[in-house]
This record gives structure tokens, sequence and C-alpha cells, in this order.
């Protein structure tokens, strides 16, 4: 049973793609419904409409999850928007829009099965896991509230897995995976919870290719300058997701890992 949040498009439907494969009991929200229902009748989960920046709402909607379910055994926490401006023209109202929709969900969502978990005395498996970004450490002009938001997923799932961690909610672990950068994980009562940062799959946002240039290097000094760097595919990101919520994720917990890119020759 698992619940992929921004599961209609990108690296989330990509997500839910994966898990649907295998034979898992999928289902996902999205804010935009016609996206959610293309995407939910090509891959047979359940689509659940609502705007992840509504807490009541994201809260009613797991709670309903819980009752026709019984229980998430695997939830990610994908949904996220970028807003990239230059710092002076960024609104404070679109800072916390920013910070509403990657960074609050996480906490709602985390929450929510702690709650059912602790409610129930649930000692079964479970995964959260939490998709970061570079742009936690990596930071480029214009990225302050995206950035903020990452890193704070970041350390949210720290934090996670020491509050979920067992005797407290059994088995659940907590993980977190960034896009070219590093992955965490947290346990909640037989379960475990990974952030993964998976690069720009979304709308209005193309997989890129990129020339690196090492710290003080120029172009020039480049033995092979034509050699570039592929940024992530919304297909790639299941597979390096898979190990975090395996049967033997827990030593992953709270932890970091980077998911890199690829030279293309």
């Amino acid at each position: 049973r698992v619940f992929v949040t921004g599961g209609a498009r990108g690296i989330g439907k990509g997500i839910v793609e994966a898990f649907t494969r295998q034979g898992d009991e999928v289902v996902f929200c999205d804010i935009d419904p016609e996206l959610g229902a293309r995407t939910a009748a090509g891959t047979g989960a359940r689509f659940c409409q609502l705007d992840v920046t509504d807490a009541a709402g994201l809260e009613g909607c797991m709670q309903q999850l819980f009752e026709t379910l019984g229980d998430i055994d695997i939830l990610v926490n994908n949904v996220g928007i970028g807003l990239f401006k230059p710092l002076d023209e960024l609104s404070i109202e679109e800072f916390d829009r920013v910070i509403a929709t990657n960074l609050r969900p996480v906490f709602i969502t985390s929450r929510q099965l702690a709650l059912h978990r602790r409610r129930n005395g649930n000692r079964r498996y479970g995964r959260i896991i939490n998709l970061c970004s570079t742009r936690y450490l990596q930071s480029e002009a214009g990225t302050e509230a995206y950035s903020a938001s990452k890193g704070g997923i970041y350390s949210l799932t720290h934090s996670l897995a020491v509050s979920l961690a067992p005797p407290h909610y059994g088995q659940c672990h907590c993980s977190g995976m960034d896009s070219c950068a590093r992955r965490g994980a947290v346990a909640l009562g037989g379960s475990s919870v990974p952030s993964i940062g998976p690069g720009r799959g979304t709308r209005g946002h193309r997989p890129h290719v990129s020339l690196p240039v090492r710290r003080g290097e120029r172009l020039s000094q480049r033995a092979d300058p034509d050699r570039r760097w592929r940024g992530h595919h919304p297909d790639d990101l299941p597979g390096i997701g898979e190990p975090a919520v395996g049967p033997k994720a827990v030593f992953a917990a709270g932890g970091a890992e980077e998911s890199g890119g690829k030279w293309l020759e």
C-alpha cells in the first residue's frame, strides 16, 4: 500500500508507474485533475485530487486512505514546485507558497502516519521516502525559496529518523534521496523513510544537459570541452529508490546518498 504526493506527472508519475508495475496498491494525489485522471487510467492507481497546501485536505485524504486501506506501508513525499526568480523580485507570498508546497506536506503526511501507527499499535513494515535536491547545499542564484524548502526536507528527514525510530513506532524507517545529491532515511515503527532529489522532470523543466566546470577550471582548460553531463529523467528515479524500500533498508535511516548523473559520450 503506497501513497505518493504529486504523482500525476514527472518523477511522481514515474514512481507511481514503478510501484503499480510490481503489483502494489498505489494511491497518489495531485492538484491537476486532468493529468491525475490520465495517470490513474494508465497505471491502475487510485487518484485523489487536492492541493497539498490545504493542510486539512491532505490530512483528510490520508484519513480516508487509513479507513479504506487499513494502513500505508510506503509513503513517498514527492510533490514540489520551483518558482525560480531573482531575490529582489520574489515576494513573501511566493516564498511561503513554495515552503507550503514542498516542505510542509512532508511534516503533515509523516505526522499523520505516526499518529495512525500510534493509535493502532501498528508494528508493521513501513517506509517514508522524501524527495530532496542538491539545492539544499549547492545553490544557484534565484533559488532561495526552493533551496530553503529542500534544505528543510533534508533536515526534517534526519529528525524523523530519530523520532520515528523503534520502539516508538515499531519498524518504520525514513530515508531521503536527492537529484545528484543526497538521500536520507528515517525509521518509524517497522517502516523506513528515504528522501530523493530527482532533478528536472516536471512540467516546464525538460531533463537538461549541462557542461560541468570544476572549481577554478576554465572551459578552455578542459581536455574534452564537448563532453557533457546528463541530469535526471523521471524514469531514472524509481530504480535509485528501490533499495530504500527494501526489508534491509533500516541501516540507511537518517542517512544521505548521492544519486549522481551520467556523462554523455
